[in-house]
Formats: C-alpha cells, sequence, structure tokens
C-alpha cells in the first residue's frame, strides 16, 4: 500500500527539471493513488503468476530448478517493461491495463537500452544506501530525473502514439 505513495512524482506536470517537486504539489496529486495501487496490484499478480508457473507453489508440483533462472529473468523483464508505465499513466490520463500494453509495444525496440537504465539506476541507488543511506538524497531524485528523461525521449520519438483507440508502431505503414 505504500509503494503507489513513491512512484506519486511521475504525476507532476512537466518535466523535472523545470518544475521542483514541493510538499504542496506531491499532496495535491494524490488522486492518482489509486491508479497507481491499481497498477502494483496488477504487478503483484504477474509475480505471483510466475511464483506459482515456475516452482509449482501452491500446486505441490516438483519443477525443474532451470525455471527459477526463468522466473528471475521474467522478472527483470517485466521491471523493463513497466518502467514508463507511471508517467505514461499520468501524462496520457489513460489506465493502468493500456499503458502496459502500449509500454510493451513501444518499447520493443529499445528493451536492452531500458534494462541498461534501470540496471545502472539501481546500481546507483544500491552506492547511494551504502553511503549510510544519505547518498540516496541524491540518488533518488536523480532515479525520477532520469526515468523521465528517457520517457520523453521515447514520447519525442512517437512511440507512444495512440491512434483511433489503437496502437500503431513506427514500423507499421501508414493507411491513407
Amino acid at each position: 500500500f505504500s509503494l503507489p505513495l513513491l512512484i506519486i512524482p511521475f504525476s507532476l506536470p512537466g518535466p523535472f527539471s523545470g518544475n521542483p517537486m514541493t510538499i504542496r504539489s506531491y499532496f495535491r496529486h494524490l488522486g492518482y493513488y489509486p491508479n497507481y495501487l491499481f497498477f502494483i496490484f496488477l504487478s503483484i499478480l504477474y509475480f505471483f503468476v510466475l511464483k506459482v508457473v515456475c516452482t509449482g507453489y501452491l500446486l505441490n508440483l516438483a519443477t525443474d530448478p532451470i525455471l527459477n533462472l526463468v522466473r528471475l529473468i521474467l522478472i527483470i523483464y517485466w521491471l523493463v517493461i513497466i518502467s514508463p508505465t507511471p508517467l505514461l499513466m499520468a501524462r496520457k490520463k489513460i489506465n493502468a491495463v493500456q499503458a502496459i500494453i502500449i509500454c510493451y509495444k513501444a518499447g520493443d525496440q529499445t528493451r536492452w537500452q531500458q534494462f541498461y537504465l534501470l540496471l545502472l539506476l539501481l546500481l546507483i541507488n544500491i552506492l547511494g544506501a551504502a553511503l549510510a543511506g544519505l547518498g540516496l538524497l541524491i540518488t533518488i531524485p536523480f532515479t525520477y530525473f532520469a526515468l523521465e528523461k528517457y520517457f520523453l525521449s521515447m514520447e519525442n520519438y512517437k512511440l507512444f502514439e495512440v491512434k483511433a483507440g489503437r496502437y500503431r508502431t513506427q514500423t507499421e505503414k501508414k493507411l491513407p
């Protein structure tokens, strides 16, 4: 229930560099909490299904140990797919399911870039936490800024375009 509170800063309007986040603006955007809570529940459901399928949890089935590696890869893949989702939900005013579908399709050409960005941000935040937690005062805002910057670059390339209720990729031919 507290995780959606961490992604509320993504709902603030405009780029973070031009609009500094204040406590007042944070509380003004708490209206996004239910949407982000549903988004988190979808992620939890995904992780639960992965656990059941890959480990046989609750089914009392023996599974192959290689499925633990498959589960790890699918967890990382999911995190990469949903990384721009909170920003997309707030900026385009769409629900979590639509945002996840659009992010999945929009990131098909940039998946490795998103993976390396998340890996770099994870390492930076681990370093920030290792410095008695005080480094997180710098690394967490940097993380918000970097994710938003990447979202804006994806948006500049029109990867999130939604036309007539249907997602169109860059590779599709434009209809006359």
